[in-house]
């Protein structure tokens, strides 16, 4: 199950907070709810994923597949936070630095940068 939260930091600046599971059954909605932001050029939109307990293969692939659609519209999409597990999976698959990092953006305390 996934939950999401979009909140409207500023006329620039959207804050999508997910929390559940992205995996094959919820990656296409996850998909859908960073598009549902309505990106505009110059846009900043940041996801926190601080409360996904489990992401797999299929939820990497959605959140390339936003980054490229964020990208094509000139705006900036930035993970804002992990949890442990997403942390460890982004680092095993490298791709932690593909993604612009918001400065809330949380690691495990003693993962290797």
């Amino acid at each position: 199950m996934l939950e999401s939260e979009i909140q409207r930091h500023s006329a620039r600046h959207i804050r999508v907070t997910l929390s559940g599971e992205i995996d094959a059954a919820t990656a296409p909605e996850t998909f859908r709810h960073l598009v549902e932001t309505g990106p505009q050029p110059g846009d900043h939109v940041d996801v926190n994923l601080a409360d996904v307990e489990f992401m797999d293969s299929r939820g990497v692939a959605m959140l390339l597949r936003a980054k490229a659609y964020f990208d094509a519209r000139g705006c900036v999409l930035a993970i804002a936070g992990v949890s442990p597990s997403v942390d460890r999976l982004l680092r095993r698959v490298g791709l932690v630095d593909t993604f612009a990092l918001d400065d809330t953006y949380q690691r495990e305390p003693h993962a290797p940068r």
